[in-house]
C-alpha cells in the first residue's frame, strides 16, 4: 500500500529488485482491495 504515485515507483530500481507482485494505491476502494486478494488466492493455490 503507497501513498505515492504507483508510476514513480515502477521506474524505481528498487521496485524491481523487490519483486512486488502488486501495489494499491490510497484512497483505498475495497472492491479493488477484495479484487486483489481475490487473486492473489487464486495464484497461490
Amino acid at each position: 500500500m503507497t501513498a505515492f504515485d504507483i508510476s514513480d515507483l515502477k521506474n524505481n530500481p528498487d521496485y524491481k529488485a523487490a519483486r512486488i507482485d502488486n501495489l494499491i494505491q490510497k484512497p483505498i476502494h475495497f472492491s479493488d482491495l477484495r479484487n486483489m486478494i481475490i487473486s492473489a488466492l487464486k495464484t497461490s493455490v
